[in-house]
């Protein structure tokens, strides 16, 4: 058992990296190239954009189809239609489409409702640590405090009774 698990080790250790293709290699993100530098690669760049517009324009089109066709249950129904909504931000405006309007419109509420919720919750989180951090501060009266007041003339001695007796 043991030889067994060594040799097993031995040959993960040894073995050689595997070599990733060009494909794969472009999905990890480098510095090296940020943009098309020649008229070619401009062109297919372009031309891949409007391919994915395209797309997006038909997946809108198929989606809508299918949310509008069919009674789908809980969790493909709010898959599709947050797919809807995140379609419709990018798809070509439509403004005779009801659903679109609908769902454009939900998903910029959206956007708008987590952008303020992040800065109110931030905001709120400061303007708590600040209060806790003030109430810490608060010195704590003692009796040396009190006496001090009444010896100095701000504080009667009746007055000094009083804060006691409703301080109980």
């Amino acid at each position: 058992m043991a030889a067994a698990a060594l040799r097993l080790g031995g040959r993960t250790l040894l073995r050689r990296t595997q070599q990733l293709s060009d494909q794969r290699r472009r999905l990890f993100f480098s510095n090296t190239k940020l943009h098309a530098a020649t008229p070619e690669e401009k062109k297919l760049l372009a031309f891949r954009q409007a391919e994915i517009d395209g797309k997006q324009e038909e997946l809108y089109d198929m989606v809508f189809g299918l949310v509008s066709k069919y009674d789908l249950h809980l969790r493909d129904g709010r898959r599709y239609r947050l797919l809807l909504e995140r379609l419709s931000v990018n798809v070509e405006p439509r403004p005779n489409d009801l659903y679109w309007r609908q769902r454009r419109r939900m998903e910029l509420a959206k956007r708008f409702v987590l952008f303020v919720g992040a800065h109110t919750l931030c905001f709120s989180a400061v303007q708590g640590v600040y209060q806790v951090s003030k109430e810490v501060r608060v010195k704590r009266r003692n009796w040396v405090d009190d006496w001090d007041e009444w010896w100095h003339g701000n504080k009667t001695l009746s007055h000094h009774l009083n804060d006691w007796w409703n301080g109980r």
